[in-house]
């Protein structure tokens, strides 16, 4: 019994110890397998991730990180698509238990960390990322971390992480072009199989003196291991499953289709959407169904080399056909999975439809600027030259390799000022654009006119990278545009300005002398019996006579003062900034003086006097027409007082001026008590003299005076500043009533409207059309502004916007007294003009004036040119009118036709036009 005991007691005391050991054993051992098949399923998990990245993120973020690693860590942290790849790396492995992806390339270099700290760094030779780089094999190895920082930003404590290092291969070639890193939170699962541990132990170890209850106990403990690994294959099916998800989530296609027979398995959602594919009706197709250019016999020849292993991976680029019959380009990388039973193939397939015609429209662009007729010249940041197209060497003379790596100060003229060009670098280097005229030089010395647009060159960051300069040769233009102004501004004979100049220089003159509170004269000369010499000696010799004049009367004024020729013998003179009347007198004796000396013409000696006469601005009057009208009575006064001597203006100046006070109060209330009307001047197509619009037309119902036309009280009204109400009062009224015609039932006919330069500066001037159109229900299209060219040239880059504005609206352009300012026709392209009028003083002499005519036939073929319309103003008899006929002017307005007339008149014409066409 005692020796049953003691057997009993060794074999409980070595079935004790063997059941220690056993369980020992076994639970050391269930932990080391347990923990290689963790690892083992958390790399499959991570392979099959990293999968994912390579072929989407990566792919998608190419060129991002193959730039990185050439760029400073600062750089790398401040790009934008550094957080634009953080969000997409967080959203893909949202859910899972991923705490942390790095990515290296494949010199080491950190290119993109979910923990910003750690992007940019460099790791040695010997760091696992750096070995798999090198390798191409999987390195996992878990570590203990008090402290972790996650994707999200956040930090866990005390956690047991597995970092995995996983290869990223090259499409072509096998080559490692990169490591994923991927940590995963393994705590729990480490703490699962250390309580499995220790109950497997405590399990055993129950089994003291009953080796059927240990064994039981053992096989139950087993039976529960294996129902937690069933668990944890449940959880590894839905990882699959999510991750199944976030293959359908993406808009590429991948494929996967058996290696035998290479029927479809598997299409994930983008797939069958691009396509128009069911599951069902894929699995009954392979991949030669979906490719025209590729069937079975080629597709397999093709994939061969992936077959037998000769290479890892194939990329190619061809066509897909939809279940509809469209085609669209793919590129596609097809790898072998030799892990599956039986194996397949794995297909990521991008739809580069919109990278072809990217291509395709870059090819055209390229043709278009080696064709261009334009010059186009592209520099590098600091100017210097890397392309040159070949229009700009047939222009310049200069070849690409005389100007590549130089800048374009190579054909800088002299007559271009410096500051034209500093402002030229300044605005591009500032990200705006420079558009301007620049006299430019070429190899060979000479020069020509370019009219130059300036911009810059940005990459998709914003970054400026380039210039762009583009030039148009515009010589020609500028040379008709220096004859047309000449023509329009200069006397041929004498060389001396116009009318139409002097009428410009002399309102410079006013402006200044208000800025500076000085006086301006204006002297009206005539030479004394000049008709008796041109009759008695002839035209040749008075034409003679009459250069020696100017060049006298130049010799009598200052360089800031202006002498014109009007005409005949007549002649003015602009004097400008002067202090004192005497400043005048003195001049007018000087030239007195001049003309007491005998001309020597033809070997003769001519004697000719001058008869004088002289106004002051602001003293006598405040606009050009009254000044000349004062100059020229005070001119007659000297020929009435014996010639030979200059008369001073005189007037009663209170007078004047209670008349403009009382003008000035008199319009204050004229809005007010509603005493302003319209009048309607027709404009007619000038080959059937049909009506097809009218300019508005203010005038003054006065109670006391009567019917006041606008040259008596519109110059009142602009120094007032009372002309912005009433021009708002003459858009509206105008609008209203072209509205009232069309709602009586005649045709939609356009209305213009005079703009003032004081109504023009006003910042809502826009708006306040945009209103009247609204409120009145008149159609844009039938609403026409008139402006003046000075007001063109006032600032242009103010008036090209209000311009584009109103053009955006709909509303008709006009360019009023065109021909007496000082138009650039460069500047006139680039606004949006719909018809010049040509001023009245250009007709009104016409077929008489050879220079009028000359003026007018050359502004109607510049219009035309520039596909412009003309109108041509103050038309008065048959004469102007078969001229314009004959040299295709569109429009014309005069009394020839019609005078301005009241609404309910303009009213009866068109509806007699409308009856007499509806009559046939």
């Amino acid at each position: 019994m005692n020796s049953m005991f003691r057997l009993k007691r060794h074999f409980s005391i070595v079935s004790f110890i063997a059941i220690v050991v056993t369980a020992a054993t076994l639970s050391f051992y269930y932990r080391h397998i347990a923990i290689e098949n963790l690892i083992e399923q958390e790399e499959r998990s991570n392979l099959a991730l990293t999968q994912i990245v390579a072929n989407t993120l990566w792919q998608q973020y190419q060129g991002f990180l193959k730039n990185v690693e050439s760029l400073p860590r600062s750089s790398i942290l401040k790009h934008p698509l550094s957080a634009a790849l953080h969000k997409d790396v967080a959203a893909m492995v949202h859910g899972l238990a991923v705490l942390k992806i790095k990515m290296f390339g494949a010199n080491g270099k950190t290119i993109f960390s979910t923990d910003s700290s750690q992007t940019g760094t460099i790791k040695p030779a010997s760091y696992p990322g750096s070995i798999v780089a090198r390798t191409g094999k999987i390195i996992s190895k878990i570590s203990h971390r008090g402290k972790f920082q996650t994707i999200d930003g956040n930090h866990v404590y005390d956690r047991q992480v597995l970092s995995s290092y996983l290869p990223v291969i090259a499409a072509a070639g096998n080559k490692v072009t990169g490591v994923i890193e991927i940590y995963t939170d393994i705590t729990p699962a480490l703490a699962e199989i250390e309580q499995k541990q220790f109950e497997v132990i405590g399990y055993v170890l129950a089994t003291l003196g009953l080796l059927y209850i240990c064994l039981y106990a053992f096989i139950s403990r087993a039976d529960k291991i294996l129902a937690r690994q069933r668990n944890d294959y449940l959880q590894a099916t839905q990882l699959s499953s999510r991750l199944g998800r976030l293959l359908d989530s993406t808009l590429n296609e991948i494929f996967i289709f058996a290696a035998d027979g290479c029927k479809f398995i598997q299409a994930n959602q983008g797939a069958r959407d691009n396509l128009g594919y069911t599951m069902d009706e894929l699995r009954v197709m392979a991949p030669w169904d979906l490719k025209p250019d590729y069937p079975r016999e080629k597709f397999l020849a093709h994939i061969k080399p992936l077959r037998n292993g000769e290479v890892k991976q194939l990329n190619f680029e061809t066509t897909h056909k939809r279940n509809d019959g469209s085609t669209y380009p793919v590129d596609v990388r097809l790898q072998l999975s030799q892990a599956e039973d039986p194996p397949v193939y794995v297909a990521m397939i991008l739809d580069i439809s919109e990278r072809r015609k990217t291509e395709d429209d870059f090819r055209k662009l390229s043709r278009a600027i080696e064709q261009s007729p334009n010059t186009v010249v592209i520099t590098d940041t600091d100017g210097r030259i890397e392309y040159v197209n070949p229009k700009f060497s047939e222009l310049t003379g200069y070849s690409a390799d005389d100007v590549l790596g130089k800048t374009p100060s190579l054909w800088q003229s002299n007559e271009t000022p410096d500051a034209a060009y500093d402002e030229l670098w300044g605005n591009i280097k500032d990200g705006e654009e420079w558009h301007g005229e620049l006299l430019i030089k070429k190899k060979d010395g000479s020069y020509y006119w370019a009219a130059e647009s300036n911009s810059a060159i940005r990459d998709e960051n914003g970054k400026i990278t380039h210039y762009i300069l583009i030039q148009q040769d515009i010589t020609s233009q500028k040379e008709t545009e220096s004859q047309l102004n000449y023509l329009a501004y200069y006397d041929n004979l004498t060389g001396l300005p116009n009318r139409h100049l002097f009428s410009d220089r002399l309102q410079q003159a006013m402006k200044n002398a208000n800025r500076r509170e000085r006086l301006v004269a204006v002297l009206f000369i005539d030479l004394d019996r000049f008709k008796n010499i041109n009759d008695s000696l002839g035209h040749d010799t008075g034409d003679i006579l009459l250069k020696e004049a100017a060049e006298r009367l130049k010799n009598c004024i200052r360089a800031n003062d202006t002498v014109a020729r009007f005409g005949g013998d007549e002649f003015t003179l602009v004097l400008s900034d002067l202090r004192h009347v005497n400043n005048a007198i003195n001049v007018a004796n000087k030239i007195i003086d001049s003309f007491s000396k005998p001309f020597n013409i033809n070997k003769m000696l001519l004697y000719v006097t001058t008869s004088i006469g002289i106004t002051l601005y602001p003293l006598d009057d405040n606009d050009v027409d009254g000044l000349l009208k004062n100059a020229d009575a005070a001119m007659y006064h000297a020929k009435d007082a014996g010639r030979n001597n200059f008369q001073l203006y005189s007037a009663e100046m209170t007078a004047k001026v209670e008349e403009r006070l009382r003008v000035e109060n008199d319009l204050r209330q004229a809005l007010a008590r509603n005493e302003f009307e319209l009048y309607y001047q027709p404009q007619v197509n000038i080959r059937d003299s049909s009506i097809v619009g009218m300019e508005a037309l203010i005038r003054w119902q006065h109670p006391q005076h009567g019917l006041i036309t606008p040259d008596r009280f519109i110059s009142v009204a602009e120094e007032s500043g009372l002309i912005v109400p009433i021009g708002k009062w003459v858009l509206r009224e105008a609008c209203k009533q072209n509205q009232a015609l069309v709602s009586s039932g005649l045709p939609p006919i356009r209305v213009s409207v005079n703009l003032s330069a004081r109504q023009f500066r006003e910042p809502d001037l826009v708006e306040t059309i945009d209103q009247a159109l609204k409120d009145t229900g008149l159609d844009p299209a039938q609403l026409g502004v008139e402006i003046t060219e000075s007001m063109l040239m006032s600032d242009t880059k103010r008036v090209t916007k209000m311009l584009e504005e109103l053009s955006a609206l709909g509303v008709t352009i006009y360019v009023d007294d065109f021909g007496t300012g000082y138009s650039s026709l460069s500047y006139l392209k680039r606004f949006p003009i719909s018809a010049l009028k040509i001023d009245r003083t250009f007709i009104r002499d016409i077929p008489y004036d050879q220079d009028d005519m000359a003026i007018t036939q050359a502004v109607i073929s510049m219009a035309k040119g520039l596909g412009i319309k003309t109108v041509a103003e103050g038309v008065e008899s048959q004469e102007q009118l078969d001229f314009l006929k004959l040299h295709k002017c569109d429009l014309m307005q005069g009394f020839f036709f019609s005078k301005p007339v009241a609404y309910d008149k303009i009213v009866n014409l068109l509806r007699i036009e409308h009856d007499q066409i509806k009559s046939g």
